[in-house]
């Protein structure tokens, strides 16, 4: 009796083990596609800072030819104040 109740212990314990390392390698993908999925996200917040950057530069020189008179006047005052 006592023979059995060790080999159900043991097979119960490679069981566990079997398990374990089953998650063990489903976390180690889970980390590396949070990885991958976290550098992708990265990159494409460096790539709309660009454009965030590119249409601001954009719009001003749109606005500066459509309102020419606006923005020589805006830069007086600004160089006007810098100087005093």
């Amino acid at each position: 009796m006592l023979y059995f109740r060790i080999q159900s212990l043991e097979a119960s314990c490679e069981e566990k083990e079997k398990q374990l390392n089953e998650e063990r390698g489903k976390f180690s993908k889970l980390k590396e596609d949070f990885k991958y999925n976290l550098k992708l996200l990265e990159e494409r917040d460096a790539e709309l800072d660009r454009y965030d950057a590119s249409f601001a530069g954009m719009s001003l020189d749109c606005n500066e030819r459509r309102f020419p008179y606006n923005f020589r006047m805006h830069k007086q005052s600004v160089n006007s104040k810098c100087s005093t």
